[in-house]
């Protein structure tokens, strides 16, 4: 189980890494507040926040699809 956490915590941050900049101008685009004179540094504003709740919820639905699995397949 504590595999399960840890890899589901840091498969989450990983994912959060690659498409919170994509996300974030997907978001600006659909606002309509996408600006060429702010820095590329702005896109990865509240990363930070995203990162404290990604590794939590990761390891907690990887830890409990783990427990299910193997719940269930001891029942059959």
């Amino acid at each position: 189980m504590i595999v399960s956490l840890v890899a589901g915590g840091f498969s989450g941050i990983v994912v959060d890494i690659g498409l919170f900049p994509v996300d974030t101008l997907k978001t600006r685009i659909q606002y309509g507040k996408i600006d060429n004179t702010k820095t590329p540094k702005s896109i990865f504003k509240g990363l930070g926040s995203t990162f404290l709740g990604s590794f939590p919820s990761a390891a907690a639905f990887f830890a409990s699809y783990d427990l299910t699995n193997k719940y269930l397949t001891k029942s059959k």
